[in-house]
């Protein structure tokens, strides 16, 4: 079965443990930096949903920004076995909350996308680099 990428949240912080996802500074879209290069490390929350299968897939995320990056470390799919519950009756769809961070360092100003993919379904966000006086 397909599962997708229902949305991707760009947080300070996350962490998911039995089922509870604790957020901290959810929705930031902007790094201030005085002086480039900058070591950025951002973090995000990525909602899978589907009728889970017990089959392996992979979650493969991927960066943009106005220049060539250099992700650190390299972001290698990353495999994921979507168990099903027994509680969940056959056929209907759950969802899991997976915490991601990708560091990379940013030379130019600019804008960035961070996308997440899985069974060739993506969704993508945006984050700025910025000056502090802009």
């Amino acid at each position: 079965m397909v599962l997708r990428v229902e949305w991707i949240l760009l947080c300070d912080a996350i962490e998911v443990d039995d089922g509870i996802a604790n957020i901290t500074g959810a929705g930031i879209d902007s790094y201030e930096a005085a002086s480039l290069p900058l070591d950025v490390k951002v973090v995000m929350g990525v909602m899978i949903k589907g009728v889970m299968d017990d089959l392996q897939h992979s979650v493969t995320l991927s960066l943009q920004g106005p220049n060539p990056l250099q992700v650190d470390p390299p972001m290698d799919p990353w495999p994921l076995t979507a168990d099903s519950s027994p509680n969940t009756p056959e056929g209907w769809e759950s969802h899991l909350l997976l915490p991601f961070s990708v560091g990379f360092r940013a030379t130019e100003y600019g804008t960035y996308i961070v996308t997440a993919s899985i069974d060739n379904n993506s969704e993508s966000a945006l984050f700025r680099i910025v000056r502090p006086d802009a």
